[in-house]
């Protein structure tokens, strides 16, 4: 539910006791009559003057995980590269709809632009492909149904990782360094010239350690397998190499339900933190 309203008291009011949260979501969103289904523009050009290019940047990093630069945001936003698209940037930062944060190992001026607010994400990848058949009603199990494909599942990374970056100051307190002065910041590298390792949350901290953390997306306790410890281990070996840090760096894990402690996880993992640490 917070991956879809962010939390926003508003939304939250129209849900009902005694119904599953899938139940709550389809009646907020995927009935004629929802409060959610026709709410996305509303938003918009309530808040922003000619929100017509508000929108095509929150499009466009709809569709980018791991964000964009500015040149490739206006780019694909199709803007101009001026002043005003600057203010436009500045005012959806300031709203919390995008949020920006560097790339560890480039220059700092080098951020990335996020979509950030969560009803936006679910609306464009859910909502607005199927509106017109929902208005309709034609769908009557449109959420229920979809929630075991593929491409709810690559939705839901997206959410959660997107929920855990709006939470660091949280997760540095779960893991007991909010006092350490920090940068955060996503990392990645090419292996063989093609292959792309990426961190998704490099906490890079002032007491000489870093935290690589990767967050996963799943419903119920996630088991570290063999193989993925194989592939945690690469990663941190290769985050030594092309980094050339000095730092001491910790695996952490960052879970809806936690992760079971078993000899793999030992193997690979120092830290782990489930969803309570966000809130």
């Amino acid at each position: 539910i917070y991956m879809i309203t962010g939390g926003v008291p508003k939304y939250l009011s129209y849900l009902e006791g005694g119904k599953s949260a899938t139940q709550n979501i389809h009646e907020l969103c995927f009935k004629p009559q929802s409060p959610l289904l026709t709410e996305f523009y509303k938003l918009y050009h309530s808040l922003f003057k000619n929100a017509e290019s508000h929108l095509q940047i929150v499009r466009a990093l709809s569709k980018k995980r791991r964000g964009l630069s500015r040149l490739e945001l206006i780019k694909e936003a199709k803007l101009n590269n001026t002043g005003r698209t600057s203010e436009i940037l500045q005012e959806l930062e300031e709203s919390g709809f995008i949020m920006t944060m560097s790339e560890i190992g480039k220059k700092s001026r080098d951020m990335r632009y996020y979509l950030n607010d969560e009803y936006s994400l679910f609306y464009l990848n859910w909502i607005e492909p199927e509106k017109g058949i929902l208005l309709q009603g034609v769908e009557k199990d449109y959420w229920i149904k979809r929630q075991v494909s593929p491409s709810w599942r690559s939705w839901a990374g997206f959410a959660f990782e997107n929920l855990c970056l709006k939470h660091v100051s949280q997760i540095k307190d779960a893991l007991q360094i909010g006092g350490v002065s920090t940068t955060s910041g996503y990392w990645k590298t090419l292996v063989n010239g093609k292959k792309e390792i990426e961190v998704d949350l490099v906490i890079d901290r002032a007491d000489n350690c870093m935290n690589l953390c990767e967050i996963k997306f799943y419903n119920i306790e996630f088991v570290v397998t063999k193989t993925y410890a194989k592939e945690l281990m690469k990663k941190k070996a290769l985050f030594y190499e092309r980094t050339k840090t000095k730092k001491a760096l910790f695996i952490t894990l960052i879970t809806p339900y936690g992760v079971k402690e078993n000899v793999n996880f030992l193997d690979a993992v120092e830290k782990q933190l489930s969803i309570e640490a966000l809130f």
